[in-house]
């Protein structure tokens, strides 16, 4: 990760080619994520209720097991994925302190996506929000 404070990456081919098969990497991510937030969500907090409350009829809702694992992993992959964004971003134009409001804010925002389940599941239906946004 030294490349990104130090800047010799700019005339190393390899790691150039590495960072935008990451970045290829990253979208296809973001495509299935959001494939896959579509297919269980939509945009209706009727869904998101059902899925983390339970259906209405259908007594049982989602465990805080299952929460848990879906943070853990989404903690994780977010974690990485802005790590390196936040390194390609440090190399833009922009100044040092819209760079630190910009990076502040996409770790708060991937640790509050993270964590939305838990909210919902006991905050109940008021904090649905979280997950559309």
């Amino acid at each position: 990760m030294n490349f990104f404070t130090s800047g010799i990456g700019r005339d190393n081919k390899p790691l150039l080619t590495a960072i935008w098969f990451f970045i290829l990497f990253l979208f296809i991510y973001w495509a299935g994520s959001v494939c896959n937030y579509f297919i269980k969500f939509g945009l209706s907090p009727d869904k998101i209720s059902a899925y983390y409350l339970g259906a209405d009829g259908f007594p049982e809702k989602i465990s805080v097991t299952q929460v848990s694992e879906d943070a853990h992993i989404y903690l994780f992959t977010n974690a990485i994925m802005l790590l390196a964004l936040s390194g390609l971003f440090l190399y833009t134009g922009f100044g040092i302190k819209t760079k630190t409001i910009t990076v502040g804010a996409a770790f708060f925002l991937g640790l509050l996506d993270s964590v939305s389940g838990y909210f919902i599941l006991w905050g109940g239906k008021s904090y649905i929000w979280l997950k559309i946004f």
